[in-house]
């Protein structure tokens, strides 16, 4: 049922629903044999999973516990993309969270899996890339909030701190295991952290760095925001912002 949902992707929601039917069933397995560790086998099973068109072959039941958890995990990372797209923060904020559960109980599974064949060397089975992950989504669980609080018109100082947050947890993820998406989401945050540094500096009166971080840090870089078509927004507004604190200043 699972392998015929991954190939036609018909029904999300059930293919979601399958997979965690399946790892709770898994989890049983595993635990009933390591109860039993005395007790011989009939037979040692192959088990084979095809992931990024890369066989993955191990005698090992652990990884019934692990892949089956990397796929949920990916598949509501894209339910979360598709709804921090269309606006529903809280609900992607919810979903995320969900991810990061996920890795951290893959990465708690392979500190248990003490020892892997060379051919196992799939970023999957990694712990490295589980933590990393777990750093991606909480960085990404902050642009959430900072959407929302740009929504709501908070204060500088507020989304000044969310933004560095989001930023720390990006830079962790690329520290441990780079990527792509990651390291667009670390430059978007930076900027947006001298941003809305910039309106407090402007704030206190210090019109000079305020107008040098909008120069310095936020202008002619080439961001992508990915589904945050709410922060793509807020730093469209850079241009015209930098134009009104020149004018001001040099009046």
């Amino acid at each position: 049922s699972v392998q015929q949902l991954l190939d036609t992707q018909e029904s999300v929601p059930t293919l979601i629903n399958r997979l965690r039917e399946y790892i709770t069933h898994a989890d049983m397995i595993v635990e009933y044999l390591s109860k039993r560790q005395s007790q011989p086998l009939v037979s040692q099973p192959l088990f084979e999973w095809s992931v990024d068109d890369i066989i993955i072959q191990t005698p090992c039941w652990r990884i019934e516990t692990i892949l089956p958890r990397v796929v949920l995990a990916q598949t509501l990372h894209q339910q979360a993309l598709q709804q921090i797209q269309e606006g529903a923060f809280k609900d992607a904020h919810k979903t995320l969270l969900n991810v990061k559960k996920l890795h951290s109980e893959c990465y708690k599974q392979l500190l248990c899996w003490k020892w892997k064949l060379q051919s196992l060397n799939h970023f999957s089975l990694q712990a490295k890339w589980h933590t990393s992950m777990m750093a991606l989504t909480t960085g990404m669980e902050h642009l959430c909030t900072l959407c929302v609080g740009i929504s709501n018109q908070s204060s500088s100082k507020v989304l000044y701190t969310i933004s560095q947050r989001a930023m720390k947890q990006f830079g962790t993820s690329v520290a441990v295991w780079s990527s792509q998406q990651t390291s667009d989401l670390l430059q978007l945050s930076e900027c947006l952290r001298y941003y809305y540094s910039s309106d407090i500096l402007w704030d206190r009166g210090e019109y000079g760095g305020s107008i040098y971080r909008l120069q310095q840090w936020t202008t002619n870089k080439n961001l992508q925001f990915g589904p945050f078509g709410v922060l793509e927004n807020e730093m469209g507004k850079i241009q015209l912002l930098l134009y009104e604190r020149e004018q001001t200043n040099n009046g």
